[in-house]
């Protein structure tokens, strides 16, 4: 198996773009996510759905777009161990403007990548 480096920047980008949206918008509600915490649950949000998936499949091949509900979960499961210590709508709020930012950017950026 050849590694290629799309593969990579196919979700490191978008984790890191969102860990930024999510800082952003913690500053908004005064929490102040420290930038470690936001890319940890950016990229555990990104990897673990893939990797649950596979071993899910069974359950999740008959729910229309379970892989997406899958992954809207994580993120907002990992928004809610992470930062524990604000208002459960503020979390949901965080945990959907990241999981938003990086469904957009997976669907945009192979193209992207390709013009370059």
């Amino acid at each position: 198996m050849v590694f290629n480096i799309y593969v990579l920047l196919n979700w490191l980008i978008p984790s890191i773009l969102a860990a930024i949206g999510m800082m952003l918008s913690s500053n908004i509600i005064k929490h102040n996510l420290e930038f470690k915490h936001a890319i940890i649950i950016a990229l555990a949000a990104n990897i673990v759905p893939s990797i649950a998936f596979m071993f899910l499949n069974s359950y999740f091949i008959g729910i229309p777009f379970g892989f997406v509900l899958l992954d809207l979960l994580c993120w907002i499961a990992l928004t809610f161990l992470i930062m524990s210590d604000i208002e459960v709508i503020d979390r949901i709020k965080i945990a959907i403007l990241g999981f938003g930012i990086t469904q957009v950017l997976l669907f945009v950026l192979p193209w992207i990548l390709e013009l370059i």
